[in-house]
C-alpha cells in the first residue's frame, strides 16, 4: 500500500527483526478499506434485495446480468442473505420464487 512505514531491520544474534512504526493516519486508511468493502457488500445486497422485492422469481444467472457480476459472485450474496434470515427461497428449484424477509 502507498504509504505504508518502511521497517526498521535488526539483526539480533541469529534472530531477524522487522519493526514496523504504523502513523495514526496509516491506521484509519487501512480500516477505512475495511469499511469500504464492508459498504460495498451491504450495497450489493441492497441492490438484490432490491430486485428480488420487484420481481420474486428471478433467477441467479438473471440476476448476475442485471448486477454485471458472476453467478458465483450472486450465490455468495444470496448465501449470505440467506444465513442473516433476510430473504428465504419458497418453491422448487425451477417454480420457485424468492421471498424478502426484513
Amino acid at each position: 500500500m502507498v504509504g505504508a512505514p518502511v521497517p526498521e531491520v535488526r539483526l539480533t544474534g541469529n534472530d531477524l527483526w522487522l519493526e514496523f512504526s504504523f502513523s495514526r493516519a496509516y491506521v484509519n486508511a487501512v480500516k477505512g478499506e475495511a469499511t469500504a468493502q464492508e459498504t460495498t457488500q451491504e450495497t450489493t445486497q441492497g441492490k438484490i434485495l432490491f430486485l428480488l422485492e420487484s420481481t420474486p422469481t428471478l433467477t441467479r444467472r438473471q440476476l448476475a446480468v442485471q448486477l454485471e457480476m458472476t453467478e458465483d459472485g450472486i450465490k455468495y450474496h444470496l448465501n449470505k442473505l440467506k444465513k442473516q434470515e433476510r430473504i428465504r427461497h419458497v418453491g422448487s428449484t425451477k417454480k420457485g420464487w424468492w421471498e424478502v424477509l426484513k
